[in-house]
């Protein structure tokens, strides 16, 4: 939790002007999400918007059985080592906290692709 909260101080006191992800950004997302995934090149991406500070989205992946669960709502922060937080049960809130209560809000543009499996 403390995690959190100091990540959350860090994306508020950020300049408060948009900056787009950056490439080196997309590649340590994309490292993050295929260490937690279970089928990282299969995932299905959605609605990812982010800037340097962070990037979120949904995500749909399979599981064990090969199955897609269903979108799961997460984050990436810009942070490098930055594990990937996903909107389940255990951190309802969190998500929400870092991509849609902090200003300036994202803007609309879908960096879907950016995070597909290469």
């Amino acid at each position: 939790m403390i995690e959190l909260m100091m990540a959350a101080a860090l994306i508020a006191q950020a300049s408060p002007t948009y900056s787009a992800p950056t490439t080196e950004q997309f590649e340590r997302a994309r490292q993050s999400l295929n260490a937690t995934l279970l089928d990282y090149p299969t995932a299905r991406f959605r609605d990812v918007h982010g800037d340097q500070r962070r990037l979120c989205g949904f995500v749909n992946s399979k599981n064990r059985m090969g199955a897609y669960v269903g979108w799961d709502r997460f984050v990436v922060l810009g942070l490098p080592g930055s594990e990937p937080i996903y909107e389940t049960d255990d951190q309802i809130g969190r998500v929400a906290l870092l991509c849609d209560q902090i200003d300036p809000p994202l803007p609309n543009v879908d960096y879907s692709d950016q995070l597909t499996a290469r």
